[in-house]
């Protein structure tokens, strides 16, 4: 799982330094065909494409909206904002699943998962607010990442149960990652570039291998350490590893990009991390305890 939360929280740094390079829906649409294909060709190697059947197809219609579509929002709102606000906004996941949980299947809110949700809010717009002239930051593009986080804890609060109930993880993420897929190159047939790859005699070695990294690890490796991690880590001790998204995102993001902090930004970050970190630690404590808990997975 750490290995999971490290790639993912490397993911908007890597995202915003080959979209100078790649066009959006470029981008989306062949980073998950590198996936899918490497995917299948160890699906195929393992003998394991006999579940197909028992495992069934709701992975892959997962898979067309998370990763898929989720993936197009952030990409169009990584072109619109910072990669620290996009890690930060991200690591927000918890706190508006545990919401979502409240609304739609009346799961009751502890009071620090009450008190955390109010905290990370409260960091989260303090963060968005910092948009002042000159910053690269955009209340359009925060907003189009928060919906994207909206549609993962959505999605999640639907499919999330298909990664501990069927079983057979590295299928199940060749399925998910060919859903994304598809929607990555139905946003590229509406969208796209009418001339696909034009970007690819100027793109040096740095962006290469950063867009394969985005294939690789961020893609395949991230999903299926963590479709695996569900059937093996208690889901509060799940929930603790989503703390350390917003703090190595950000480092990431400065040393890789050059990303400067603003102090208003840095309030905003300390408020989410202490946000998500209640929650995650009070489920943590729990799992420990012996009593059930529920946690969204981190994507």
């Amino acid at each position: 799982m750490l290995l999971s939360v490290a790639f993912w929280s490397s993911s908007a740094t890597a995202i915003k330094f080959i979209l100078p390079v790649i066009p959006v829906f470029e981008a989306v649409a062949f980073r998950f065909t590198i996936a899918a294909t490497l995917l299948w060709l160890v699906v195929l190697a393992a003998s394991q494409l006999r579940h197909l059947r028992a495992l069934g197809w709701q992975p892959f219609i997962a898979g067309i909206i998370d990763p898929g579509i989720i993936a197009v929002m952030a990409y169009v709102a990584l072109t619109m904002t910072t990669a620290v606000h996009a890690v930060v906004i991200m690591s927000t996941m918890p706190i508006f699943a545990s919401i979502f949980g409240r609304i739609f299947l009346k799961e009751s809110l502890t009071l620090p998962v009450t008190g955390g949700s109010l905290i990370g809010l409260a960091g989260t717009v303090v963060l968005v607010s910092d948009t002042a002239m000159g910053s690269k930051a955009t209340l359009i593009g925060d907003a189009l990442m928060v919906s994207a986080v909206l549609l993962i804890c959505f999605a999640q609060l639907v499919l999330r149960r298909i990664a501990r109930d069927r079983g057979h993880p590295l299928l199940m993420t060749a399925l998910m990652i060919t859903g994304g897929a598809l929607s990555g190159y139905i946003a590229l047939g509406m969208f796209g570039e009418a001339a696909p790859l034009a970007w690819a005699a100027e793109a040096n070695t740095a962006v290469w291998l950063v867009f394969l990294y985005t294939g690789t690890f961020i893609s395949a490796a991230a999903f299926f350490f963590y479709n695996f991690a569900l059937r093996h880590i208690q889901m509060g001790r799940l929930s603790l590893y989503s703390v350390l998204q917003a703090p190595l995102g950000v480092a990431l993001a400065a040393i890789v990009l050059g990303e400067s902090v603003s102090t208003v930004e840095g309030a905003g970050i300390v408020l989410v991390i202490i946000g998500v970190s209640l929650p995650a630690l009070s489920n943590f404590l729990q799992a420990r305890g012996g009593a059930p808990t529920e946690a969204p997975p981190q994507v």
